[in-house]
């Protein structure tokens, strides 16, 4: 099979393939690609108590892996405090970032969050917004199933 791609091109995550080939019994060549499905979030400026920093109702099916190991989540000023945010699909939080008295929130997600056309996914600011945490940036990397 000639192909213009190879199973690390374009450039993966760690340690995964984003372009598969398979040939059937017949001899046909086959390809699939894994297209990103990211969710980027930013709030200029300091946050305010119960802030919803965002809601969107998904157009396509996806997934965010367990462990959220491509995520990323910063502000352009550390927090004073311990802060966490809540990431929400259809009103159920499945992962949150935590700041401690960082610039560098850490993500903690237990399993897969798979969404259907339809579900809304949520990023919600903690009840007592910090005083000093500003322009957040909340960066959710998911890919399409």
């Amino acid at each position: 099979m000639a192909s213009n791609f190879n199973s690390t091109t374009p450039a993966a995550a760690a340690g995964t393939k984003n372009v598969s080939f398979a040939t059937d019994g017949a001899g046909n060549d086959s390809a699939s690609y894994i297209a990103p499905a990211d969710v980027n979030v930013f709030t200029a400026g300091l946050n305010t108590n119960n802030q919803r920093m965002w809601r969107q109702q998904m157009t396509r099916a996806c997934k965010f892996p367990s462990g959220a190991a491509n995520s990323k989540a910063e502000g352009r000023v550390a927090s004073t405090g311990t802060v966490v945010y809540s990431i929400s699909k259809n009103g159920t939080p499945f992962a949150t970032v935590t700041f401690t008295t960082s610039a560098t929130g850490v993500w903690a997600q237990a399993s897969d969050a798979t969404f259907a056309a339809g579900d809304l996914i949520e990023v919600d600011g903690p009840a007592t917004a910090d005083g000093t945490l500003a322009d957040v940036s909340i960066n959710l990397q998911g890919f399409l199933v």
